[in-house]
């Protein structure tokens, strides 16, 4: 297999990769609240923390998975993941103690990094001199196919098996796939930048260049997940049916999928800061549309804008790492840019809960999402590329 070809494999690998097991431990975790929770006697809340807790422990794993990509062979660290999550995620079918569920969550998210986004931010990077938006848009959409695919093989089969048949299942074919695909298409490319033991930080954090890096990641995650968690509940809100708010949601999944090709490709054409513009001003767009939804006819820039605006999410801090930091700094930045985009989607259902709780709307928020992209857009503009 030639360099050019063994590269395009492992961007489709991420597709797979992110499509299953990211898919299946987060996108469809909502599935499994009210089953576990009627079945076992706990509160959707205390349950919940675990979502809390797989999130704590994602950031944490990015944190420190900069520094082990080069310093141990990355195909092993994800072999191990892609192993051992499977069997941590089929465990839960026998699981009937709350504080098990939360040690066995903790751990997904610490290992999650190494067969989703961090590591494959690395890979990438390290494959591809030119297409490497095209690339990042290309591995990470797998989570938007397989949350649609997977929500529905799982809701299936807890509806006529029940959640422990599904958990069991669900394993067996993350297993299935995760393990031969890490056999057989992930390469590090030790030729370009290779195992660095020498690479040190005083911190896996604290690395230059990487401030103004979590500031943005951070302002990006917040913003976004305003509006990509906000859609159903407030079209519902604003009198259109669940039938209708569901449509649209999956309409939004759907477009979130290509809107990542796009912005890859974008990347790539465009650059870092023309991009990022792009995106955001179609995200302040979709916010306004949200704003205004009681007009249908904003519907469609409500979806396209929040589709741009949540792809700015995942596909723009690897790119980000390379703009704001050194070379040498790459896999560390990359690591903790997507630990605080996922601070900020953390912090931000919390945030517009409150809101919603005080003012029974979410309109506060979608003004307070408009500000965090001006507020990217202003940065970025500002920003001069490091160089290398």
């Amino acid at each position: 297999m030639n360099k050019k070809t063994r590269a395009w494999m492992i961007a489709i690998s991420g597709t797979v990769m992110t499509g299953t097991i990211y898919a299946a431990i987060v996108n469809c975790f909502s599935l499994f609240i009210i089953p576990i929770c009627t079945q076992n006697g706990f509160s959707r809340g205390s349950f919940n923390i675990s979502l809390t807790l797989l999130y704590c422990a994602y950031m944490v794993g990015s944190i420190m998975s900069g520094k082990l990509f080069r310093r141990y062979d990355l195909k092993k660290l994800m072999l191990t993941a892609s192993i051992l999550m499977p069997i941590l995620f089929g465990s839960l079918a026998f699981t009937t103690s709350l504080f098990v569920f939360y040690i066995v969550f903790i751990l997904l998210g610490l290992m999650m990094p190494y067969v989703s986004f961090a590591a494959y931010s690395v890979l990438i990077h390290d494959w591809f001199e030119k297409n490497e938006g095209t690339a990042v848009g290309i591995a990470f959409m797998g989570s938007g196919i397989g949350g649609m695919i997977l929500n529905v093989i799982s809701a299936s089969l807890i509806e006529n098996r029940g959640y422990q048949f599904a958990f069991i299942v669900l394993s067996i074919m993350l297993a299935a796939v995760a393990i031969p695909v890490t056999l057989l298409l992930v390469k590090p490319n030790h030729e370009n930048y290779g195992v660095d033991k020498n690479v040190e930080h005083s911190s896996a954090l604290f690395i230059p260049g990487t401030g103004k890096l979590m500031a943005l990641a951070t302002a990006i995650g917040f913003g976004i997940t305003i509006m990509s968690q906000t859609m159903p509940p407030h079209l519902y809100d604003l009198g259109f049916s669940q039938m209708y708010a569901a449509s649209m949601n999956s309409l939004f999944m759907g477009g979130l999928c290509l809107a990542k090709l796009i912005m890859g490709w974008l990347y790539d054409r465009l650059g870092v800061v023309k991009t990022i513009v792009i995106s955001c001003s179609i995200g302040i767009i979709g916010a306004l549309s949200y704003l205004f939804g009681v007009n249908q006819i904003l519907h469609p820039t409500m979806i396209i804008g929040a589709a741009m605006a949540t792809a700015l999410g995942s596909v723009s801090y690897p790119v980000l790492a390379r703009y704001l930091c050194k070379e040498e700094l790459f896999a560390s930045a990359s690591g903790n840019a997507s630990a605080f985009n996922f601070l900020g989607s953390s912090i931000a259902p919390f945030f517009m809960n409150y809101l919603y709780d005080i003012t029974s709307s979410y309109s506060i928020g979608y003004v307070v999402s408009i500000i965090m992209l001006i507020f990217v857009c202003l940065v970025i503009i500002r920003t001069k590329p490091t160089k290398a």
